[in-house]
């Protein structure tokens, strides 16, 4: 009884953090911003003159409702920030331009690191001859050389910070920031040892200490809090612009200046909730990482001690999983299979 009340608070206080006080935040700007150029209008008039009590009992309301129905919507709105309801041609501009980013990044990182490594070689960690020393030093003394090399490292790791968000593989690049950032994570488990995350989720998430389920969710919320703040500044300054088509009045001044604002702060929320995925990502890297060993056991499958061998072992189990049943293709799990010794003994018949 005790696990269940810790659940369900350990549940509602990741809805509160992620969706319902974000969305608090949302109302309170509209009923600031928007609000007082409807005060005429019935329903808000009864709203703008109501008591502190009824406005604080509407206040909560509304943010406790908006936030459930964000929470629960939330597939779609991240499917629509990760860029999977672009329209096609829009969608493979927009790839196309990730992987243009993607490249440049890794280029810079190469030409940054490339002539650091000829330094060392030629500075007593090689045999580089002094052809090889001269054109290290050519063109400026040494202290310009090491400040420039110390300048160089922090950039190289503020783009391998970026370049850490986008998938390994080409083919899984997505039109957004977002959805690579989200798709890296997603994919890792495919690239590092071919087990599809996305179809075994629930298998892996049971076959991790509960702390770090715990992780996973805390880590999600945070980037949930971003989106639900993005999402809802959007729907303010539509307000804003709605209600500024409707009709003049003396709030205009206030309006254009409030939907420019959450428009330009949508945007830095953008931004926020991408980086916010680094963490969301280490720890699915860790699940990945650790979870596999207790996760094949309970399949009773034993882990080959080759990689080779293992990734191919997830392959096939994978494919069981997410594809129809075909008895060739499931037979070749068959080698994987732990012996009748090592499997735990049913109850004696």
């Amino acid at each position: 009884m005790t696990d269940i009340i810790k659940g369900v608070i350990s549940g509602g206080w990741l809805l509160l953090v992620g969706w319902i006080f974000p969305t608090s935040i949302n109302v309170a700007l509209f009923s600031l911003l928007v609000l007082p150029s409807l005060q005429e209008k019935g329903w808000a008039h009864g709203i703008t003159h109501a008591d502190a009590i009824g406005k604080s009992l509407a206040f909560i309301t509304v943010s406790v409702f908006v936030g459930l129905l964000g929470s629960m919507t939330k597939t779609p709105a991240y499917r629509m920030l990760e860029g999977y309801l672009l329209p096609s041609k829009l969608a493979s501009y927009a790839i196309e331009r990730q992987k243009t980013k993607k490249n440049d990044l890794t280029k810079k990182i190469e030409d940054v690191e490339a002539p650091a490594e000829l330094a060392a070689i030629t500075t007593g960690h090689g045999d580089a001859g002094p052809a090889a020393v001269g054109s290290v030093n050519q063109g400026g003394g040494k202290k310009d050389k090491k400040a420039k090399r110390a300048i160089s490292r922090a950039k190289v790791g503020l783009w391998r910070e970026k370049l850490d968000r986008y998938p390994g593989d080409d083919s899984q690049i997505m039109p957004t920031r977002l959805g690579n950032a989200i798709r890296r994570f997603e994919t890792y488990g495919q690239d590092r040892y071919q087990i599809d995350a996305v179809a075994l989720w629930y298998e892996l998430s049971f076959s991790v200490p509960k702390e770090l389920r715990d992780q996973i969710d805390s880590a999600r919320a945070n980037v949930d809090f971003f989106v639900c703040l993005l999402y809802g500044h959007v729907l303010v300054a539509v307000s804003a612009g709605a209600t500024l088509l409707a009709a003049d009045h003396p709030y205009a001044l206030i309006l254009w200046a409030s939907m420019i604002g959450l428009l330009a702060f949508s945007y830095l929320w953008y931004l926020c909730a991408t980086r916010m995925t680094d963490n969301w990502a280490a720890v699915i890297r860790a699940m990945i990482n650790l979870g596999r060993k207790p996760m094949a056991e309970s399949l009773g499958l034993k882990v080959p001690a080759s990689l080779e061998e293992e990734r191919k072992m997830w392959e096939y189990v994978s494919a069981l999983v997410s594809e129809p049943y075909i008895l060739e293709a499931s037979q070749l799990i068959n080698p994987f299979r732990a012996q009748k010794s090592e499997n735990i003994e049913g109850p004696a018949r």
